[in-house]
C-alpha cells in the first residue's frame, strides 16, 4: 500500500510568488512580457503531450506563440527562472516529520519537467523519504490524466490508496479518475469546486494524522 503526495504547493512553496519571479526574470533577459497564465497554459499542454527535462520547451511554446524566435534569450530565461525558483524554495512545516512517520510506502507524483522536479527534491532533501518519485516530464503525460498514477503503481510495485495535493483541477480530479481517495491541502485558500470535492481537506500536513486511511508510526 502507498500514500501518494504532490510536490509544489503540497510539500513545498516559494518565498516570493512565482508570478513575481517570472516577471523579474523576463525583464532581466530583455524578453517581451508574458503572463503567469500564459506560462501555465503552455506548461499544461507540453506536460500532457511530451517528455521534457527542463522548462525550455514550455517557454519556447509561449514565445513562439507570440512570434518571438530568439531562442538564445529564451534558453537564458529558462536557466535563470530555474535558479531563482530553486533559490526561493522551502519545505512546509512538519513535512519531514509527517513523511518519516507514515508506515506505508510513499510515492511522489508531480507535474513538471523531470530534471527540474528531481532537482527540487534533492535540494529539499526529500529523496530518502520516498520509495518512488514520478514526474510528468518522465512519462510524457500529466495529472489529471490517471495514467500517471498507473505508471506510479507499476514503477513502485505498490498499490496507491490515497493522494494528497493542493490542486482540485490536477490532484483531486486525478485521484477521482483513478479511483482512490483524495486529500486537498488548502494552504488556507478557498479552493473548493461545487462539482469536484476531495474526500478530506487539511490546512497543514500534520492534520494527516487524523486521516484513518493513513497509518502513522506514532
Amino acid at each position: 500500500m502507498a500514500v501518494l503526495f504532490d510536490l509544489d504547493g503540497t510539500l513545498c512553496g516559494v518565498e516570493k510568488s512565482r508570478k513575481e519571479i517570472l516577471s523579474r526574470c523576463i525583464e532581466k533577459c530583455g524578453l517581451p512580457e508574458i503572463s503567469r497564465e500564459e506560462y501555465l497554459d503552455a506548461h499544461d499542454y507540453v506536460s500532457q503531450n511530451f517528455k521534457i527535462e527542463t522548462r525550455f520547451p514550455i517557454f519556447k511554446a509561449v514565445f513562439r506563440n507570440k512570434g518571438f524566435d530568439d531562442m538564445t534569450k529564451v534558453m537564458e530565461l529558462s536557466s535563470l527562472y530555474r535558479s531563482m525558483v530553486l533559490k526561493n524554495l522551502y519545505l512546509f512545516q512538519d513535512a519531514i516529520k509527517v513523511l518519516e512517520n507514515i508506515k506505508d510506502d510513499k510515492i511522489l507524483v508531480t507535474n513538471g519537467p523531470d530534471l527540474i522536479q528531481r532537482e527540487k527534491t534533492r535540494f529539499l532533501n526529500l529523496n530518502r523519504h520516498f520509495n518512488c518519485i514520478v514526474t510528468s516530464g518522465e512519462v510524457g503525460f500529466a495529472k489529471p490524466n490517471p495514467h500517471i498514477l498507473k505508471y506510479a503503481k507499476k514503477k513502485s510495485n505498490s498499490t496507491p490508496t490515497i493522494y494528497i495535493g493542493n490542486s482540485i483541477e490536477h490532484d483531486i480530479v486525478c485521484a477521482n479518475r483513478y479511483g482512490i481517495k483524495s486529500i486537498l491541502k488548502t494552504n488556507n485558500e478557498k479552493t473548493y469546486s461545487r462539482d469536484i470535492e476531495p474526500d478530506y481537506s487539511i490546512k497543514q500536513l500534520i492534520e494527516l494524522k487524523k486521516i484513518p486511511e493513513i497509518p502513522f508510526k506514532n
